[in-house]
């Protein structure tokens, strides 16, 4: 059975450092230390006896359709955005898909999971990784059945802006190309520059937009995601899906939704204090590549490193699993200032230590 390599192997880690969960540091996962787990944590607790009933899946949805301002048939709800990707793929049967690498290993492998050929649009060094769009679209054009856009990307936190997002779906929906556009990220996008494809929606361009409220709410261990599209495609996914999408406790969450979302954005503000005196850190011994995440993709030169701070149990992002992530490069969360400063303090020493040491 091949290995899938993901971020966030704190228990692995544990397992072989010998050291409890919560002592192992995790800049690999993308979770938002800026959001209170205690307010998820009160909720659930409350509801607890609710996992002596099936969820009501429906009612969740409400609740997330009021939330969101969308329609009900515009929304479907799933065990994490990556179980809705996987549903995506199986309900659109794409023959030919285009990925802009390096990116999040599922794309390619819900893509193999319906037998679609791959085809890869490399994001480059030399181009500070950022998408070119006329050249991405000259490729696209070439005779895709879908694109799928990480917005921000995942590993390198560029992004599209709203202009350049509906330049790409409305060039592509003239020649029947699906565009699904991942959006994990992008509730850590700075103020005044998320984009909002929503509305585009209405015009019945051939977009899905996919959430994940693991990032945000720091929930992983619950999966909980949606995937917002057009009503006809969603009826389609829906014939695709087994009842139950989620459950009870998923249930709970998104019917708590806009209060935990308030306590989400409150949260906002210290995040991007902390994210930009970060970034100045790194930058100090490090090229830090800009990012509209909540992470960093590093230079560092030393395709070792990651070794060697999992050895201090520090977990980052090396490329494991990841097609075109270029070597000597690493991807690291944006943390509480207190964890910040331990991983700085460990680079400084992993960094000058005299090789060879252990």
């Amino acid at each position: 059975m091949s290995m899938v390599y993901h971020g966030g192997r704190v228990f692995e880690a544990s397992r072989f450092l010998g050291k409890p969960p919560h002592e192992i540091l995790d800049f690999s996962s993308n979770l938002n230390d800026f959001f209170p787990f205690e307010v998820v944590e009160e909720i659930l607790r409350r509801h607890l006896q609710w996992l002596k009933y099936y969820p009501d899946v429906n009612h969740a949805l409400e609740s997330l359709s009021r939330f969101l301002g969308l329609p009900l048939e515009k929304i479907a709800v799933g065990s994490g955005s990556v179980d809705l990707l996987f549903k995506a793929f199986l309900a659109l049967s794409p023959k030919r898909v285009l990925l802009p690498v390096p990116s999040f290993p599922e794309y390619e492998r819900a893509a193999q999971a319906v037998g679609a050929q791959v085809l890869t649009f490399p994001l480059n060094k030399e181009e500070g990784f950022e998408i070119q769009v006329e050249r991405l679209l000259e490729v696209a054009l070439s005779g895709i059945d879908l694109l799928v856009l990480c917005n921000p990307h995942n590993p390198t936190g560029t992004f599209l802006a709203e202009k350049e997002l509906l330049s790409i779906i409305e060039t592509l929906g003239k020649r029947g190309v699906w565009v699904l556009v991942d959006e994990a990220f992008v509730d850590f996008v700075s103020p005044g520059q998320k984009p909002d494809l929503l509305p585009f929606l209405e015009k019945g361009r051939r977009l899905l937009v996919l959430r994940s409220l693991t990032k945000a709410l720091s929930v992983p261990g619950l999966r909980l995601g949606y995937l917002i599209g057009p009503e006809e495609f969603l009826r389609k996914l829906q014939a695709l899906t087994p009842p139950w999408q989620i459950g009870s406790l998923g249930q709970v969450l998104l019917e708590h939704i806009g209060d935990v979302w308030r306590v989400f954005e409150e949260g906002l503000p210290e995040f991007y204090r902390e994210r930009e005196r970060f970034k100045q850190e790194l930058s100090k011994k490090f090229k830090v590549y800009p990012t509209e995440g909540n992470f960093f993709f590093l230079e560092v030169g030393d395709p070792l490193l990651p070794i060697k701070l999992y050895q201090k149990g520090i977990l980052v992002r090396g490329g494991e699993g990841f097609r075109g992530f270029p070597e000597g490069f690493i991807r690291v969360a944006v943390k509480l200032p207190s964890k910040n400063d331990i991983l700085l303090k460990t680079l400084e020493e992993v960094c000058n230590a005299p090789e060879g040491t252990p």
